[in-house]
């Protein structure tokens, strides 16, 4: 039966409707793990899902991962993933890979580093197929002794317009490099720290998705074919 999205699932206020929430969203995850495995290009890269567990109710998600995740949960901060993220505080909802965490953010920085121009190369290359998403660097905030909690902060540099994926060059693959190695100030409270997030992702308007229907999975499994690319440069 297609997933389809409705506008209370927007505006999630108690554990009833974010466990409904949160059973729509494995039921998809689930049918894009099936869809991945048997596409070709994709059956190496995305192998299974995780539906958030966080107790608070303005977090609702379900990430996309290429390792088994049950029983390896640990894991699942040492690989870039696709997350489809369902805000419930009005920000828009949106869809894509998000390098959020230090093992990731030194695999990429590897990759693009200045002096490997090949790499720099495949990154404007991977990175221009994913057609219509938008490319930044956020920041979040992390606790010091648990690198797992942490909050997202919104932009680093609200100044600088959102890089078009389609229109990506090294210039701006540079940038993300020194946004992604730069040491950040520390945070004002001693137990936290800054850490940069690297995001390739779709984003959308609630009133979209819903109005997609039955519509809603074929047109994130066009936006996973845009990002296989940049997926696959990850690895």
């Amino acid at each position: 039966m297609p997933i389809k999205l409705d506008m209370q699932d927007f505006d999630v206020s108690d554990g009833r409707q974010s466990e409904k929430l949160r059973q729509k969203l494995g039921s998809l995850g689930k049918s894009l793990i099936m869809w991945c495995k048997s596409h070709p290009r994709l059956e190496d890269l995305i192998v299974d899902f995780y539906v958030t567990r966080v107790s608070d109710y303005q977090i609702q998600w379900v990430g996309l991962y290429p390792i088994p995740v049950l029983g390896n949960e640990d894991l699942l901060s040492v690989f870039p993933h696709i997350h489809f993220v369902l805000p419930q505080n009005g920000d828009g909802p949106w869809f894509g890979i998000d390098v959020e965490f230090q093992n990731p953010r030194a695999v990429v920085a590897g990759k693009i580093h200045p002096g490997n121009r090949a790499g720099v190369t495949g990154a404007v290359d991977a990175l221009r197929a994913a057609r219509g998403a938008t490319i930044d660097i956020y920041r979040k905030k992390v606790l010091a002794e648990n690198h797992r909690i942490y909050r997202w902060e919104g932009r680093l540099d609200t100044t600088r317009p959102l890089i078009i994926a389609e229109h990506v060059n090294s210039a701006d693959v540079r940038w993300i490099y020194d946004k992604l190695t730069a040491p950040l100030n520390r945070a004002a409270d001693p137990d936290w720290i800054w850490e940069p997030i690297l995001s390739v992702a779709y984003q959308y308007r609630a009133a979209d998705l819903v109005a997609m229907g039955a519509n809603l999975e074929s047109r994130l499994r066009q936006d996973i074919e845009m990002m296989e690319p940049f997926l696959r440069f990850l690895r």
